[in-house]
């Protein structure tokens, strides 16, 4: 047996020192009644407990006293399944890829060191989720945000505007696709932007951006690639016939590092600006991003760790306490007959002040007596295993807590260790179960069964999707009636519509047309969508700007990082999570 606080076990010596003066008070108090008068008349004529029961109530205080002292110091004994909860940041790194980085004034070349600088600093941030944004004259997301520091190095070391549709510099554009990005992600306070730019762009376009980096508080750690001096830029192609590329009346295109635009979105923003020199180190942009409050971003099972035991010390001491009460309230027996009895209050109970504080008692034991019942063992256990990925444990748990009048919290924690287990069918039928009150906890029922009609739509035949499809869109937009604001569900019943329009094929004339999903205008059938949210043709999905424009084509090992970094993401950050003491775990997209 381990203790949390073991220190606190020196105050056990208070317990003898309290028996003993506890004596010496009680020998003090008979030597006062002997000198008053005989003891046996006095016996007679009063209620006065008897010694004896004086010092027994003595002695179980005193052990009392000991037993909460030993609770009080968390005693830890045998294992249980543990947890490692995981904290970071999200960061989004938008790396500029556009023509005037492959300029030489940083050798190799501004694009090279670009990744340099970049690789650097996140080397320094291994707790943090990263994710890419590669822009020129168009922005698009070209990896999500993960934890695998290794993937986001393959496609950092992947990015080339070799097949850039406009090789200009729009950093408003990159700033909007991150906005977009953290729409879905992460929480005020623990996300930034990390931009890495030659900061060639047009001063006025960040105007109406900085309001909404300053609203969501996204601070920007600008990082400036080159010299103020310049050198000429390469021509696209090195089949070209010219080395270097020239503007439209055939004069050598020079590019400078423009600083104007990346220092005051680091100051406006309360980021930093380094300008970037070879050699240079990251470390002052990385204490910055350090401030940037650490989220619990998700947890994974660890190793088997001591379990808490404080609980039975502190329930014998209760006991004990409320064992002492009864003896106080217990009248002393009558010594001689009732009728030639002086003192009324023998034999009418406990005072009020003892009902009181006997009542309190009797309370808290009937809750410690009820947290021990087997529907709240089961549930318990339940929750550790799964914590620990056993979902059909946990689930086998959840189910006995219900057998054993489990409430409805155990039932929601049930459909989402059967959600798990992708049994979506089931999974449904236990959201379903939950009554309409309203509450946290319904709503989040009502979101993961949306998720699980999702689910379930994915695993039907190509004719039985439409009606899952529908039944998530109505319990998406139940929640949104519950919670206008919960961008969660708009984002899902978005996604919920976008795969039945694209199974139907009809509908409106935006529902059918794959590229005017996202973030759109849904009534205006000559409206695209917000750019900034459309799911484009580029290599690694995501957030386009520019509708046609590609990146590199992703090799076999790529494309393996990716779907492996996110897989772990959505099973880690997204699933459905276990009730917790009585409140809604969270919701599972």
């Amino acid at each position: 047996m381990t203790f949390v606080h073991p220190l606190i076990l020196w105050l056990l010596l208070l317990v003898p020192a309290a028996v003993a003066g506890l004596d010496a008070t009680e020998r003090r108090r008979q030597a006062q009644l002997e000198r008053f008068g005989d003891p046996s008349v006095l016996a007679r004529g009063s209620a006065l407990p008897a010694p004896m029961r004086r010092r027994r109530r003595h002695r179980l205080r005193a052990v009392a006293l000991g037993l909460l002292i030993v609770a009080l110091a968390r005693p830890r004994l045998g294992q249980q399944p543990g947890t490692m909860p995981h904290t970071g940041r999200d960061l989004l790194v938008l790396l500029d890829i556009s023509r005037s980085m492959g300029a030489a004034d940083i050798q190799p070349s501004r694009q090279a060191a670009a990744k340099q600088a970049v690789l650097d600093l996140v080397a320094q941030l291994p707790g943090d989720r990263v994710g890419l944004i590669v822009f020129g004259g168009g922005a698009f997301l070209q990896l999500p945000l993960v934890r695998d520091q290794a993937a986001f190095k393959l496609f950092i070391d992947a990015a080339s505007n070799a097949n850039l549709y406009d090789p200009s510099t729009d950093i408003a554009g990159a700033l909007k696709a991150a906005l977009a990005v953290f729409e879905h992600e992460g929480s005020h306070g623990s996300r930034a932007i990390i931009l890495v730019s030659d900061g060639e762009s047009q001063p006025e376009a960040i105007e109406d951006v900085v309001p909404a980096l300053e609203r969501e508080r996204i601070p920007i750690i600008a990082i400036g690639v080159g010299t103020p001096e310049g050198a000429p830029v390469p021509a696209d192609s090195t089949e070209a016939p010219e080395k270097w590329h020239r503007d439209h009346i055939g004069r050598v295109v020079n590019s400078r590092l423009e600083e104007g635009v990346l220092t005051r979105l680091a100051r406006e923003t309360g980021g930093a600006y380094l300008r970037w020199r070879t050699g240079e180190s990251p470390a002052p942009l990385a204490e910055r991003l350090k401030q940037v409050h650490a989220r619990v971003q998700d947890s994974a099972a660890a190793s088997q760790e001591q379990a808490d035991r404080f609980q039975w010390p502190l329930g014998a001491g209760l006991l004990l306490l409320l064992v002492e009460l009864f003896l106080a309230a217990r009248p002393e027996p009558p010594s001689i007959p009732a009728s030639t009895r002086n003192f009324g209050k023998r034999g009418r109970g406990p005072e009020p002040a003892t009902r009181a504080g006997l009542a309190l008692l009797l309370v808290g034991m009937a809750m410690a007596v009820t947290a021990c019942t087997t529907a709240g063992r089961e549930a318990r256990r339940g929750e550790r295993l799964f914590a620990a990925g056993n979902w059909r444990g946990s689930y086998e748990a959840f189910q006995s807590s219900i057998n054993a009048g489990g409430g409805r919290a155990v039932v929601y924690d049930a459909g989402n260790a059967l959600y798990r287990m992708h049994h979506y069918e089931d999974a449904i039928k236990r959201f379903q179960d939950l009554p309409d009150d309203s509450t946290r906890l319904y709503r989040a029922a009502r979101f993961n069964l949306g998720n699980a009609y999702i689910r379930a739509a994915e695993e039907a035949d190509q004719d039985n999707r439409d009606q899952p499809l529908r039944m998530a869109i109505a319990a998406f937009e139940e929640v949104l009636r519950m919670n206008p604001h919960d961008t969660a569900a708009k984002w899902n019943l978005e996604m919920a519509v976008r795969r039945l329009g694209d199974q139907s094929g009809d509908g409106s004339p935006n529902r059918g047309r794959r590229a005017d999903y996202g973030r759109g205008q849904m009534d205006d059938p000559n409206k695209q969508g917000n750019n900034q949210a459309v799911v484009g043709a580029m290599a690694g999905g995501g957030y386009g700007s520019m509708a046609g424009e590609s990146a590199k084509e992703l090799t076999e090992e790529q494309a393996r990082r990716l779907l492996e970094s996110v897989q772990r993401e959505q099973s880690s950050t997204h699933e459905g999570r276990p009730n917790t003491k009585g409140k809604p775990g969270g919701m599972d997209w």
